[in-house]
């Protein structure tokens, strides 16, 4: 028990983080494999399914046309 009384807050503070994580692994999970059913379902699906999300980085969601690079504060278009 001295063990406990010396590391109480190290181990509540593991504690809290191990339970953030696994909720974010299940959130995670949860876009991925069912997203219709996911908490996101009724949120901007351009951005939360993972599906379609992945042309974000393209100008105009078109692989054709390049991608955006942010930099700092400033989003730049350039084509590859």
């Amino acid at each position: 028990m001295d063990i406990l009384k010396k590391y109480w807050k190290k181990i509540l503070i593991s504690a809290l983080f191990i339970a953030l994580a696994a909720t974010m692994n299940a959130g995670m999970d949860s876009l991925v494999h069912h997203y219709k059913k996911s908490f996101a379902n009724e949120w901007n699906e351009q951005f939360w399914n993972l599906a379609i999300s992945w042309q974000n980085k393209y100008i105009n969601h078109d692989k054709e046309q390049g991608r955006i690079k942010c930099l700092k504060y400033k989003c730049i278009n350039y084509k590859n």
